[in-house]
């Protein structure tokens, strides 16, 4: 019955505007509507599997990153990981411009990861090389999400942009992405050209 009357109470002090305080517990069974703004303490909300959210989770939940500097893939080099050294904007921290730039690292509050690259490459023997996505200390996403490009002849195309877009990745808070770079020439090193290499990370709940 105390629980009735503190409700009755609010809805009545919010409907003119006011501010209400409750001591303890307040219960609502049902849908509760508040028109104006509901102001959250230092406890934040408790939701029923009992985790805690005490900060509001922007609304934009996409990381974009880019090169502002080309980068060079040695010869017949499988492990040269593109350093992302310029962001358009990073919400959640998912990303550094100085340490670990490589790394594209998932924070607390979600469960899937969408990636998508764009990666120019530029070889004068003509392009022969992948691009793979690699999850923390492993090698392969599994299923796989890489680009291939083969020029078919020694000298033509020098240049190629490679893209991929994963599907929907389960992760974990503190798992991270990064691009691996694979050159196949044996004796020619390839640019990974700054003017055309981004990636974003699209985080779902």
């Amino acid at each position: 019955m105390k629980k009735i009357l503190i409700i009755i109470v609010m809805s009545v002090l919010l409907s003119l505007g006011l501010n209400a305080f409750a001591a303890g517990d307040l219960t609502v069974t049902g849908n509760a509507t508040v028109n104006g703004t509901f102001n959250v303490g230092t406890g934040g909300i408790k939701f029923s599997d009992g985790s805690t959210q005490t900060t509001a989770i922007p609304h934009n939940n996409t990381t974009v990153v880019y090169k502002s500097a080309s980068q060079s893939a040695p010869a017949n080099s499988g492990n040269t990981m593109i350093s992302f050294d310029s962001e358009v904007y990073d919400n959640h921290g998912v990303h550094d411009n100085v340490i670990n730039n490589q790394r594209l690292t998932i924070p607390t509050g979600f469960n899937f990861a969408v990636i998508e690259c764009f990666v120019r490459i530029g070889h004068s023997n003509g392009v022969d090389a992948d691009i793979i996505l690699v999850k923390n200390s492993g090698y392969f996403v599994t299923p796989n999400v890489s680009a291939i490009y083969r020029a078919g002849s020694a000298t033509s195309p020098t240049s190629a942009t490679l893209t991929f877009r994963s599907y929907p990745i389960p992760v974990v808070a503190g798992d991270y992405f990064r691009v691996l770079v694979d050159n196949y020439d044996a004796t020619t090193g390839l640019a990974i050209d700054n003017n055309g290499t981004w990636c974003t990370v699209d985080l779902k709940q």
